[in-house]
């Protein structure tokens, strides 16, 4: 913007010779200037700088900076010429926003092509610097929230988590209390039912044989699910002990086997005895509790045996695993679908079981895994579904 036509012709003539990839377009006053400039920032702009000479009319050069910054608040190139030196214009120049400033003295042409790819590139960087902190603004804001964001669910995760425990104590607490209510008077309903059958003073008649023994199976069957229950509720509360020592499994499992024989009889399911590897040398011994190995061994007996067929078998089977020995429990009843056995471990589930009329409380194989864990070993379910 240059309103002398000789200055401008010596401008366009200088940068053409020496500077031809820096090309000029030239107008001669402020009103042909400012309908090509932006109204405001982000609209497009056919140019990367504006040359401004001070002496334009209507409009000097400081009225068109000032209306390009403070007016308009367009952050483009503006380099200022003026043939005054003027220091107070120079001054004022740079405080509108003028990227820099030249005074028109002999040489000045030679300087100007730096001068303004300066200020083109010293607005780039001033442009990149403000995306910049505007993205750190707005990075730090993200983590802000994000950070807040994460204290409130941390809160909130912190606060179910207590809720969560205290309303586990609350129910092993119920559990132990129920459990330890509920075998005094199962203890008395159980020695009086044992007493009638076998009161030599007064015989009961065959009848009422069948139903004291009746009201003895019933209640020894409760007291089971009443131990399970207190064992369980032990186990969660941390508080069942296990014992650990060399155990010989042969005698151990051969007692299993005696305390499922009637219930075997009565269904119809054979239980064949402990099979060995062929040629089998070593002792069985495994270190663990004898009474929880029981325990154990003795519920998966009884489930194998509940929930078989008539006719059926159950095989315990030992393998050599090297540092471990595997007790395989064998049944021939009619097995688990993948679904079914995905559930199978949790407590009191019982597989769609509690429409069979076989009792249970779906504890016992939950208990079992837990004792059998807690003494170091695996227990797990290999099933194929008739």
């Amino acid at each position: 913007a240059e309103q002398h036509a000789l200055d401008a012709d010596l401008t366009r003539r200088h940068l053409e010779r020496y500077t031809p990839h820096i090309r000029i377009e030239m107008v001669c006053d402020s009103g042909s200037l400012l309908p090509r400039l932006p109204l405001r920032p982000g609209e497009p702009w056919p140019f990367d700088v504006l040359l401004l000479d001070y002496r334009l009319h209507p409009d000097n050069g400081l009225d068109i900076l000032k209306l390009l910054r403070e007016d308009r608040g367009l952050d483009l190139p503006v380099v200022v010429v003026t043939g005054q030196g003027s220091e107070d214009i120079a001054a004022e120049a740079l405080r509108l926003g003028a990227t820099d400033y030249l005074v028109k003295h002999n040489n000045y042409l030679f300087g100007l092509p730096l001068a303004l790819e300066n200020a083109f590139h010293r607005v780039g960087i001033d442009r990149e610097r403000a995306l910049l902190r505007q993205s750190e603004d707005k990075l730090q804001r993200l983590n802000g929230e994000l950070e807040a964001r994460v204290r409130q669910r941390t809160l909130e995760l912190e606060q179910a988590r207590d809720q969560a425990q205290q309303a586990n104590r609350a129910k092993t607490g119920f559990l132990s209390n129920m459990s330890h209510e509920l075998r005094t008077p199962m203890n008395a309903v159980l020695g009086f039912a044992h007493l009638l059958v076998s009161d030599p003073r007064e015989p009961l008649s065959a009848l009422q044989r069948v139903y004291a023994q009746n009201i003895a199976r019933a209640g020894e069957h409760l007291m089971g699910l009443i131990n399970e229950l207190l064992d369980m509720a032990h186990i969660e509360a941390g508080k069942l002990q296990v014992e650990l020592q060399a155990v010989d499994l042969l005698p151990l499992l051969a007692d299993c086997q005696q305390l499922v024989a009637l219930d075997a009889a009565e269904r119809g399911v054979l239980v064949i005895g402990i099979e060995q590897p062929d040629g089998a040398s070593r002792g069985w011994v495994v270190r663990a509790d004898p009474k929880r190995v029981l325990q154990v061994v003795v519920n998966l007996l009884s489930n194998a045996i509940k929930y078989n067929r008539h006719g059926g078998s159950v095989r315990l089977r030992l393998e050599d695993r090297g540092d471990q020995v595997c007790l395989v429990v064998q049944d021939t009843g009619r097995g688990l679908s993948p679904e079914q056995q995905s559930r199978l471990f949790q407590p009191f589930e019982r597989v769609g079981a509690e429409q069979s009329g076989i009792p249970g409380s779906g504890i016992g194989l939950a208990l079992s895994r837990r004792i059998t864990e807690m003494m170091g070993g695996e227990l797990g379910l290999d099933s194929v579904l008739d």
